[in-house]
């Protein structure tokens, strides 16, 4: 239910002009990324999108381990990784909170927040997770107000069913495990001529 950050080239070089940007003085930024083809292309396309409103996105692509190890130890301007396996809100200590910079957790932005601070920490104490929720949402919709991360897509899952499959259930972390338990049902082998 967050709102969508809307695409607005005219309005991000108007904000790039008031602080001294434009085209003959461009922000540079430089992008780390692995050497993996497919976050090669992602990195290309944010690229050529950026340099629209007059953002030089410097492209520096490393083999995984130097890559992660420099993202760890907070040594880069932007980057992008894929969040995989998150179904419980109890990651927003781990990626927001204050004290969760690594190496002791993944807040790699160093962001910094008292009042995100203290309502993960009251829903950490809740009794129950549904006293929780009302904690959970302001997180997210002072995290999202705030641009610590800018999410590019998530990855949904489709599931596509008929009378005679059954068993596969869709997993809330996006992995595909599921279809280790389908089961198929009136198959009839045709006969070869």
């Amino acid at each position: 239910g967050l709102p969508a950050t809307p695409y607005d080239p005219a309005r991000a070089r108007t904000v790039l002009a008031s602080i001294g940007h434009g085209p003959q003085r461009p922000l540079e930024i430089e992008y780390k990324t692995s050497s993996d083809p497919f976050r090669l292309r992602v990195a290309a396309a944010l690229q050529a999108q950026l340099a629209e409103v007059g953002i030089r996105l410097r492209i520096r692509s490393f083999d995984w381990g130097t890559f992660f190890g420099d993202i760890k130890a907070g040594r880069f301007q932007m980057y992008s990784l894929a969040w995989v396996g998150v179904e419980s809100p109890d990651i927003f200590r781990y990626v927001l909170h204050s004290e969760a910079v690594p190496p002791v957790g993944a807040n790699r932005g160093r962001y910094a927040s008292a009042a995100v601070d203290a309502w993960i920490e009251a829903a950490e104490r809740a009794v129950a997770r549904a006293s929780s929720v009302p904690l959970f949402r302001r997180i997210q919709e002072q995290a999202h107000a705030d641009r610590v991360y800018v999410p590019l897509w998530y990855e949904g899952q489709v599931a596509a069913s008929g009378p005679r499959l059954s068993g596969y259930r869709l997993s809330p972390r996006g992995h595909y495990d599921g279809l280790a338990d389908v089961e198929l049902t009136g198959l009839q082998r045709r006969r070869s001529r």
